[in-house]
Parts: C-alpha cells; sequence; structure tokens
C-alpha cells in the first residue's frame, strides 16, 4: 500500500491534470462543468426566435422560462409591483461560447466556437440591451440579455449557448438543507444539541444527523445585528406566548445580477417578503410550524452603509427564514430573473517574542528559545518596526500593550454605543493622537469590550502579536521585570522576565518602548480595528459559534474600506468560515483588492489541518479568496523538539510483526465528556486497531473477540445511533471506540453516545471521530492484508515543521494555499481582562497568555509585512541601505508586497507534517504553500558601513517592478539588467490581483498572466516557465493561479536573465455589465538571489532613480575653471614703435 509520505510530492500537478482533462473532455462533449452541475452546450435553433424590443418587452404577468427547461412558469406579481425594476426581470441568463484570444489573434484551445471573436460578441449584444455578467470558465461568458437577444447573436457568431436555470443559481453547498425538513411539529425550534440527542435511530437517521451538522454551520438571525431586526422580532413574538421562544431563523445570501439599482433593491427589500411568504405557505405541510406564517415570518435585508442609512450595493440581499423553510425559500429565489445565486451564510469563528526571531532570521536556536532578549533581530535594530504602518483587528485598551497614558479605556468604552439612540460607533481620535489607535468601529450587534467569559479575549491576543507592546513610562511595576502571566486554563502564576528598553526611540513624548515575550511583531505599527464579536448566544449547541463573529456585509463596501479610510494599506483577518470552496466572501475581498491594489491582505486559513485527506483541502474562506495572502502556521520550536501525538501503524506480517509498511498520525475529535483516548495508551506501547465487523456496527460484531478484546475498534458512522455502535463495540471487549466520519466534512462535535429520548450517556468508552480520508486510508490499508495498530509516540516539530491544526490545502480547483505559513504555535499573547478597565490615563495591566492557531500566524505575517512596506518607504532599496547615493524610497503596491513576501519564502521541504506524521515536501505543497515567511530571504540589509547584516552569507539580491499593467491580451513587458554571479539560486516570482470569479464556476481564475525566465544565451539558452520545475519534460503554462515562480538552482555566473511577462488572455475586458471590470490588469514582478544588476524599466524605482540622477547630471552644465589672480608687479615702459622711413617725393615733370 502507498504510504502518505508519497500522497503531497505530486499533488498539485495531478490535481491540475485532472481539473484540464475533465475540462477538455466536458467540452468535447459539450457539457460545461459548474459548480452546481453540468450545463449542456448548443448551437442555437437555425431561425432564433424574433428580438424583442429593448423597452417595455412584456407585461409583468407573461412567463418566463423555468429553470432552464422548456415549461414556463409565470412572473411572481407581487414581487415585482414597482416600477424601479424597469425591465431588469424580463432578463435571461445564458452561458455562451467565445474564442479565447491568445498572442497573435489565434484560439488557444481552451473553449470557444472557431472564430467567434469575444469583443465582436460584447458589442453585438451591447447593441441589443445584453451585458455580459462574468466568466463562467475560459472561453465561456455569462450574459444577461432581453428575451431572443442571446439566440440571435449566438446564431450570428456561430456561438454556442445554453440558458442557466434555478439548478445553475443555487449553490451546492446548501446540501442535505434542501431535503424535507422534520416533519415534527416544534423540532426545529429545539436547540440543537437536543436535536441531536433525539436522533437515537430509525431509517433516516443519518439524513437527519447530516441536516443538524448543516445547520450548524448557518448564520441565525440576531436582531441586534441586521437593519430593521429588531422590529422583525417584535413582531415574530406577538404570535408566541410571552414565555416561547420563537424559532430560529436562518440566513441565506443572495447575490443579484450586477445590472440592477440600488432602487430595485430597495423594492425587493420592501415587496420580497410578502412575495416570499406566500410561495412558503403554499408549499407548507399541513401541520408544519413554518410555511412562512407568524413567528416564521421571512425577512428580506438589503444592505446599506455602517451606520444605516441609503443602500450602498445593488447586487446583494440578505433573507431569513425558519428551518422547514429553507428549501422553498432557496428555489423561490433561484427561480427570480434578477437573482445570479443563492448561498447559506455560514456563521463566522475566530480560529510573540521567540516568533520574530524566526521571522527576521530565519531560524530559532536554543540559546535563542532559553533567552530571546539576547537574540538578533536586525530589522528591529535597523529601525524597522513598523512605525507609520497599519493593521487591524480587536484589543483590549487597558492592557499595556496598547494603553495610552493620554487616554481612559473606560472613556473610550462609554463614547461609543451602536445600541443607544444616536449612538456614536466609531472613535478616531485623529492623527498621532493615541499611540496605538487610529480607529475603533463597532460592527452591528458588537459591544466594545473583549472579555473572555462573555467570547472574548482573541482580538486582544491577535492584536497583540501583531503590534502589541508596552510603554518604559507606563510599567506597573515600576522595574519592568515583573509579568502576570495566565495559562489557557485560567490559571496564573508571576515569574520574572527581563524587558530591554527601546534604544532607538526617539518620540519625546511617549518616551522608549520595553519588550516582553508577547512583544509584536511590529511594534510601532498603529492599529485600526473593526470590532465584529457579538456577545454569548443562549440556546446554541456549538461552542464555535455561541461567540460568533459578523463581519459588516457587503464586506467590499462596508468592511474593507473601513480601514483604508484611516490610511490602512496592511489587513489582518484572525477568522475564518469552516468551507473550503470559492465563496461570497472570498469573492469580495478579491473585488475589493481589484479596486484597491495599493492594499495587502493577510487571512488566516483556519485551524482544521487534523481534518486530513480532505479532497480539496481544508483552507477557509476568506483566505480561499485568489488575491489574498492565506497564511497557516508553523511551529516555532528550536531544532530536536517533538510534539506528542497518536500514530496509527500498518505491518505485513501480523499485529507488530514482520516489516512496518505504513505510519500516520491521527487526531480524533473526542467527547470530553468521556475518558480520552490519549489517556487510555501508554506511551510507546502499541495496541491493537481492528476493524469492526459489520463496519457499521449497527448489530453485534462478527470477529472472533480475541481479535477485538483489548483493541481500539474503527466503526463507520451509519443509520444507526452512537449509542448503539459503542454498545457492539463494548460487548466484543473493545476498549475505545473511533467512528469514521461518512461525509467528506469534518462533525462539528464529538460523537455523544447517550440513551434514546434522552440525556444520559450509554457507555465510558472514549468515543471519538475521525475524517472520513483518514478513515478510508486506514480501512484501505486493512483492506491490503496489514494489521494495524495504534500508540501514543512523538513526531518531530521543530521551526521546519507545519502543526497539526493548520489548515491545508490545494483549492478544489487546484490554486495553491496557504500562500505562506508562520510561527502559530505557543504564541505568548496578550490577555484580555472579563470587564472593561476603569484604570485612568496612565495605568493598565499586563497578563500574558499561551495561544496557538493560525490566528496568531497571520497577525506574524501582516506585521513582518509592515516592515517590509516600512524598509521600501525608507529607501533600503535597492541596496539595504538607506543613506547609500542609489537608494530609492518609494510606495509600494499591496501586490508588491504579496510578491516579496511569496519569492521570499523559506521552503520548510524535509521538515513534519505533524497532522500526517510525514516529511513536507518542496514548495509549492498543500501544507506549507511556498514556504515560511522569512525577511532575511526577501530584504538585503546591510549597515551604513556596507556590511551584510541579514541573509545569505552572499547577501541576497533584489530588483523588482512594480505598478505595471496590461490593456489587452497578447501585450508583454520583457525585463533585462541582471546577470547570475554563480553564487546561489536566484528566484523571480510574478504577482497580480486578479479580477473577482464566478460563484458557479469550477476554476477561480480570470485573468490570466505567463512568466517566463530565458537564461543565458545563443545555443546555451534555456527557458522556464511559470509553476514549472528546471528540468520540467512538458512544461506547459499555469492557468490556474495568480503567483507564478521560477526556481533557477545554481545557474551559471555570467549568465543572463531575460523575464518576460506576457497576457495570456484577459477575459475582464469583456464584462460590460460590471463596471469593476473596465480598470486594466496589474502587476509586480520581484527577482532575489546571486545575481548582479537590476531591471533596466521605468517601473524598477531603483533604475528610474539612476536614470533621473543621470539626466541631472547630463542639464547641469560644468562650471567653468577659475582664473588665476595675476600678481602685481610694476609697469614697464612700453617700447616706442619702430621708426619707419618717408615715402619717396613724387617728382613732378618739368
Amino acid at each position: 500500500m502507498e504510504t502518505v509520505e508519497k500522497l503531497g510530492a505530486a499533488a498539485r500537478v495531478s490535481l491540475q491534470l485532472l481539473i484540464l482533462f475533465s475540462a477538455v473532455s466536458c467540452f468535447l462533449a459539450r457539457r460545461l462543468p459548474l459548480r452546481s452541475g453540468f450545463l449542456e452546450l448548443s448551437a442555437p435553433a437555425s431561425q432564433p426566435p424574433p428580438l424583442a424590443s429593448t423597452s417595455g418587452l412584456r407585461s409583468r404577468s407573461s412567463a418566463i422560462p423555468n429553470a432552464g427547461s422548456s415549461s414556463a412558469s409565470p412572473l411572481d406579481p407581487l414581487a415585482y409591483r414597482s416600477g424601479s425594476w424597469g425591465d431588469s426581470p424580463d432578463l435571461r441568463l445564458h452561458a455562451m461560447t467565445y474564442d479565447v484570444e491568445t498572442p497573435g489573434g489565434a484560439s488557444d484551445g481552451s473553449g470557444g466556437s472557431s472564430g467567434v471573436v469575444g469583443t465582436a460578441l460584447v458589442a453585438a449584444l451591447s447593441e441589443r440591451g445584453g451585458q455580459v455578467v462574468s466568466l463562467l470558465a475560459p472561453g465561456v461568458l455569462l450574459v444577461a440579455a432581453p428575451p431572443g437577444v442571446a439566440e440571435a447573436v449566438a446564431a450570428e457568431a456561430g456561438a454556442e449557448l445554453a440558458e442557466l436555470g434555478p439548478q445553475q443559481r443555487t449553490a451546492p453547498e446548501w446540501g442535505p438543507l434542501l431535503s424535507q425538513a422534520p416533519a415534527e411539529a416544534g423540532t426545529g425550534g429545539l436547540p440543537l444539541q437536543r436535536r441531536r440527542r433525539r436522533l437515537s435511530g430509525g431509517g433516516d437517521w443519518e439524513a437527519a444527523a447530516a441536516r443538524v451538522e448543516a445547520l450548524s454551520r448557518l448564520q441565525t438571525f440576531l436582531p441586534v445585528a441586521v437593519p430593521g431586526g429588531a422590529e422583525h422580532e417584535h413582531r415574530r413574538r406577538r404570535h408566541l406566548a410571552e414565555a416561547v421562544e420563537p424559532p430560529p431563523l436562518y440566513e441565506l445570501s443572495v447575490q443579484l445580477l450586477p445590472v440592477l439599482t440600488a432602487a430595485a433593491v430597495e423594492a425587493a427589500e420592501a415587496d420580497w417578503p410578502a412575495a416570499l411568504e406566500a410561495a412558503l405557505a403554499a408549499t407548507a405541510e399541513e401541520g408544519s410550524a413554518g410555511g412562512g406564517l407568524g413567528a416564521c415570518a421571512p425577512l428580506v435585508v438589503a444592505p446599506r452603509g455602517p451606520d444605516g442609512g441609503a443602500v450602498v450595493s445593488a447586487q446583494s440581499l440578505h433573507v431569513f427564514v425558519c428551518e422547514q423553510d429553507i428549501g422553498p425559500a432557496v428555489h423561490w429565489l433561484a427561480c427570480q430573473p434578477v437573482v445570479r445565486w443563492v448561498a447559506p451564510e455560514l456563521g463566522a469563528g475566530a480560529n510573540s517574542a521567540r516568533a520574530s526571531i524566526i521571522m527576521q532570521t530565519g531560524s530559532l536556536y536554543n540559546d535563542d528559545y532559553d533567552d530571546p532578549f539576547d537574540a538578533r533581530r536586525p530589522y528591529w535594530e535597523a529601525g524597522l518596526d513598523g512605525r507609520d504602518e497599519v493593521g487591524d483587528t480587536g484589543l483590549d485598551l487597558s492592557h499595556c500593550h496598547f494603553a495610552d497614558p493620554s487616554w481612559s479605556a473606560a472613556d473610550l468604552a462609554g463614547s461609543m454605543n451602536r445600541s443607544a439612540p444616536g449612538g456614536d460607533p466609531h472613535w478616531r481620535p485623529g492623527p498621532g493622537a493615541h499611540r496605538k489607535l487610529v480607529q475603533y468601529w463597532l460592527a452591528p450587534g458588537a459591544v466594545m469590550g473583549d472579555a473572555p467569559d462573555e467570547g472574548g479575549g482573541h482580538g486582544t491576543a491577535v492584536v497583540g502579536t501583531l503590534g502589541g507592546v508596552c510603554l518604559a513610562s507606563m510599567d506597573p511595576f515600576g522595574n519592568g521585570t515583573l509579568i502576570r502571566f495566565s495559562s489557557p486554563d485560567s490559571s496564573s502564576s508571576e515569574f520574572n522576565t527581563p524587558i530591554q528598553p527601546d534604544v532607538n526611540s526617539t518620540d519625546p513624548s511617549l518616551g522608549p518602548l520595553i519588550f516582553d515575550l508577547g512583544t509584536g511583531g511590529a511594534p510601532r505599527a498603529k492599529i485600526s480595528f473593526v470590532d465584529m464579536g457579538v456577545r454569548r448566544i443562549p440556546g446554541t449547541w456549538s461552542q464555535r459559534y455561541q461567540y460568533p463573529i459578523l463581519p459588516p456585509w457587503p464586506m467590499d463596501i462596508n468592511y474593507l474600506p473601513l480601514h483604508t479610510s484611516v490610511g490602512a494599506s496592511i489587513l489582518s483577518d484572525s477568522w475564518s468560515m469552516e468551507t473550503n470552496v470559492y465563496e461570497q466572501r472570498a469573492q469580495a475581498f478579491d473585488r475589493f483588492l481589484w479596486r484597491y491594489p495599493d492594499v495587502v491582505s493577510f487571512a488566516a486559513v483556519g485551524n482544521n489541518g487534523t481534518t486530513a485527506l480532505t479532497r480539496g483541502g481544508t483552507i477557509g474562506t476568506p483566505a480561499s479568496a485568489k488575491n489574498v495572502v492565506g497564511v497557516g502556521a508553523s511551529v516555532p520550536l528550536p531544532w530536536s523538539w517533538y510534539c506528542y501525538a497518536l500514530l496509527a501503524r500498518g505491518y505485513s506480517g501480523g499485529f507488530l510483526t514482520g516489516p512496518r509498511r505504513m505510519s500516520m498520525t491521527v487526531w480524533p475529535l473526542e467527547n470530553g465528556k468521556l475518558p480520552s483516548l490519549w489517556g487510555q495508551l501508554r506511551y510507546n506501547v502499541e495496541v491493537r486497531l481492528t476493524i469492526a465487523d459489520p463496519l457499521d456496527a449497527c448489530t453485534p460484531l462478527k470477529k472472533p473477540r480475541a481479535d477485538t478484546e483489548g483493541a481500539v475498534v474503527l466503526v463507520k458512522r451509519s443509520n444507526c445511533s452512537y449509542a448503539e455502535q459503542v454498545a457492539a463495540v463494548e460487548a466484543a471487549g473493545g476498549v475505545a471506540v473511533i467512528i469514521i466520519n461518512n461525509l467528506p466534512d469534518m462533525m462539528p462535535a464529538p460523537p455523544d453516545p447517550v440513551l434514546p429520548n434522552g440525556g444520559t450517556l450509554a457507555t465510558r468508552l472514549p468515543t471519538s471521530a475521525i475524517p472520513q480520508g483518514v478513515g478510508d486510508w486506514l480501512l484501505g490499508n486493512a483492506t491490503s492484508g496489514l494489521s494495524l495498530s495504534i500508540v501514543s509516540a512523538s513526531v518531530g516539530c521543530d521551526t521546519n515543521a507545519v502543526p497539526a491544526f493548520s489548515s491545508y490545502g490545494f483549492m478544489p480547483d487546484g490554486r495553491v494555499k496557504p500562500d505562506v505559513v508562520a510561527p502559530g504555535m505557543l504564541m505568548v499573547t496578550a490577555q484580555a481582562r472579563n470587564t472593561t478597565s476603569n484604570s485612568a490615563g496612565g495605568e493598565c495591566f499586563t497578563e500574558l497568555t499561551n495561544n496557538f492557531g493560525t490566528s496568531f500566524a497571520t497577525p506574524q505575517a501582516s506585521g513582518a509585512a509592515a516592515l517590509m512596506r516600512q524598509y521600501l518607504r525608507k529607501g533600503f532599496y535597492p541596496t539595504g541601505d538607506p543613506t547609500s547615493p542609489a537608494a530609492a524610497p518609494f510606495t509600494p503596491s499591496g501586490i508588491l508586497i504579496k510578491a516579496l513576501t511569496i519569492a521570499g519564502a523559506r521552503d520548510l521541504a524535509g521538515g513534519t507534517i505533524v497532522a500526517l506524521g510525514s516529511k513536507l515536501g518542496p514548495a509549492p505543497h498543500p501544507y506549507q504553500g511556498w514556504g515560511r515567511m522569512d525577511l532575511s530571504r526577501s530584504l538585503p540589509l546591510k549597515s551604513p558601513g556596507g556590511q551584510a547584516q541579514a541573509g545569505p552569507s552572499t547577501g541576497p539580491n533584489l530588483t523588482l517592478v512594480d505598478r505595471a499593467n496590461f490593456t489587452a491580451a497578447g501585450q508583454q513587458l520583457v525585463l533585462t539588467g541582471i546577470n547570475a554571479t554563480g553564487q546561489g539560486p536566484i528566484i523571480i516570482a510574478l504577482v497580480w490581483y486578479d479580477f473577482a470569479a464566478d460563484l458557479d464556476s469550477t476554476v477561480q481564475l480570470v485573468n490570466d498572466l505567463d512568466l517566463e525566465v530565458a537564461l543565458g544565451s545563443g545555443a546555451l539558452r534555456t527557458v522556464v516557465l511559470g509553476n514549472n520545475g528546471e528540468e520540467a519534460d512538458s512544461p506547459a503554462p499555469d492557468r490556474v493561479n495568480t503567483v507564478e515562480r521560477v526556481l533557477l538552482s545554481s545557474p551559471p555566473a555570467g549568465a543572463p536573465l531575460t523575464v518576460t511577462v506576457r497576457a495570456a488572455s484577459l477575459p475582464s475586458a469583456l464584462l460590460s455589465g460590471d463596471p469593476d471590470a473596465a480598470q486594466p490588469q496589474r502587476f509586480a514582478v520581484v527577482a532575489l538571489g546571486a545575481f548582479s544588476g537590476g531591471f533596466g524599466s521605468a517601473l524598477n524605482p531603483a533604475f528610474a532613480r539612476a536614470q533621473q540622477q543621470d539626466d541631472h547630471r547630463e542639464k547641469v552644465p560644468p562650471k567653468a575653471a577659475p582664473k588665476k589672480p595675476r600678481a602685481r608687479t610694476l609697469p614697464l615702459r612700453r617700447k616706442p614703435p619702430p621708426q619707419r622711413a618717408p615715402p619717396p617725393e613724387r617728382r613732378r615733370g618739368g
């Protein structure tokens, strides 16, 4: 049986080949693969229907195509009573093919019909009232047009097309929620934990359990967080007895066509509730608690500004319905002609000193770990500490890491109150008024503060990791040595910690800083904070969502611009949704960054790494966005350290006999109310791991008792209760049960083996669950003849390791995620208090705590990015010395910061994947992405005397181009001017911010650029394509990623490099229905390593600076040499002129 170690080696190549094969096969069959299913493409009828006029196409009672079928359903007259809709309800959606234009004007074969030119297609549609909405696939456009227009244009152009119906407007993530809801009246109103306990058996147990788990991921209605929510809640309660709580309403996200107006969206908010209520009542079963009536009346909400008021976007709505009404509501919404996509709104969850050494030097030794204050941080020593840079997330303002002597945290809390009439949700102290804050903003439903006993504490720890630092003048102990440390289990202790003053500080008002174990990566960074945390929600069963995070929506309008409005350029988001698909929040981040290329965004990928071997990975959103830097976690422990783990092993000669053929770590999700499996196993003592027979253990086990006595038993989740399964194992002598999930997603809660119709536990056996992928892997090894065991052991765990919790990729379309990793385990961070401090200005507290998670890796990366941006702005580029005559200070784009982050990442190949117990392969890799972020490999740094301070002994050279752009396919940029020195590798990276993808597309790439690096000249010239190896047998352009990188491992000395960037295709230019699409495609290129020279381009600030200096020298005329003064002498007598003979007299004739 193939071992786990071989899984990651060719994962990315195999996945891309599979995607390519599927796309080609489906195209040849004229079937377009979409996330929602397949769409059949065909040529239009030879005689298309006559074109209707572009105004007043038909009455509001006329028919529209239903679900792409030949039958028609009437347009709901209640939904479109307002004249604000105009002709938009008459629009029909079609997928239409065209030829992808490539350099030279030919088709690249990726789709479309021969000779169908995209620009001509768009022009023909526009002339007849049609618009292009998005790109569905390479060579396939999504078109919104009046009836008959798409068919006529396709017939004239020779294009193929297909009409979209409700299926192509419905997100596949709905899954079991579109099936019939529980018929028992009132069941939907029970807390989900009790719902799970009632699922004690019966034929529908499996489907019901899947439904409960899907519901647990949905965001529920919170009146304080929704415009008009309080009034709607009051109306719902009028239908119930005083002590009865109304059933929960679940949130649906509706994306509208981009051609609508704000007035139309306001009309939907006003009219759709009644129309939807009538539709739900018509489909409700007799005796159902739903049907859109009474306490289950639906609510439709339009997107309004951060402070309420006018509608800010015409592209989205949010709808709230009861559980029983989810399926009918989704269908009704998907049948509306102005709707593009209906998706579940998923709940969001929250996912230091030693780390700063790793980020700045690339390594960590035992001496540095034991005494981190003696270790060098070369970028801090050079004055790069993040000053003037901005990050974001939450904090307790009374903590010494953030406190300002001029401000009282209690006064700030009292000045903001969103819930009070006329309350102000903002606090903006003005430039330089607060030493850490530039903004504190309360999201709807949030209350200022970060109390751990109310679900807070996470934000304070995250912001402290990014930029927390104490002022020496506010040291509460007076000597800078005593720090109170609180552990995660709420115990606390005091210990002495050497705290060193910041000798570089020259701020006369605030004085020097003091560094402790929790000091952040960018100690001078300023913070823009949006408080999105909502207090505890009673009645929810999932601990993750008792304290939800509610980012304002639409995120590209109401959330992300809040930070840029106060000058933020680096965004750090340490929250995520547990879904590995490209959904509406990822799309919003991509749309925002496309609009604002000066911004770089870092987002946590999530903590689902133990859900191993899941197809498409476990990267959460918004880190799944193309333009975001998704950050995973690495281990901040020095070499020779280990992590404890449970290992499953396989032997070919029987239990513990013969050679070991397989070994991998497993991380069961355990029930905390039962004994732990870890406690059941002794360290390094292997126990038999056996497979239940029957596999579901719904009946007594058939294996001989000798095979199960004292063994840990693997059971497949099935159509009987956990109590029945555990009872069967216990009767056979098993000592623990591991249940294999039968769904690809990880179970949101551990198995709860309780007796039927009650909460009493049926067993005391350790009961846990493992993901479907891990379970199938173990079953496959057992089926192949291996004897399995399980043991408590240890695996290597040092700076080159990725911890077990860190989510992994690649994305389902093959994109590399995470982008990078950063230290995120055993992080010493600021600890919030349970109440808002009443301390006056000048007082603070200093508790620290240990934390782990990608939530803390992300601010490490964004803090390092603040140093990176400061480096470029202060003139350290290109030599690493800001005093050099060649210094070229400039303000970088966010695209360049991302390119530098990826180009300089340290490859962790050979390190440990703790989640699998196997070795990391070379970058890019599903667990490490492009590697661990490392400033020493990104930024050359030299002292004024020129001695290298950071980086390899040879010192990395750096050259770049920024703010380049293309406006048409076929354009290219050729960069020359660098030559290899032969002293080490060279890395070239191309990064671009891509246009947001359609939510139904299976491949998220829209605009495609290609990177090509030519090394040498003449017969010795070799060419390497982006994301291909130097020795690739069949190199092919990358058609998936927005990052392309070339690694030249050992280029010969003197060899010239030619870097070419080409616009392979720019279909965003065809999207006439989206105003954002008119912007050019921007990109940046970075070269790092052992080379001389720099890119000879005006887009390279160093080259432009040198050109300016040369021009200046040419324009200034050389100064004339000064005349030497004449020596003073006595005057000399001038010689008389020579005497001339008089002319001869003229004789006169006589």
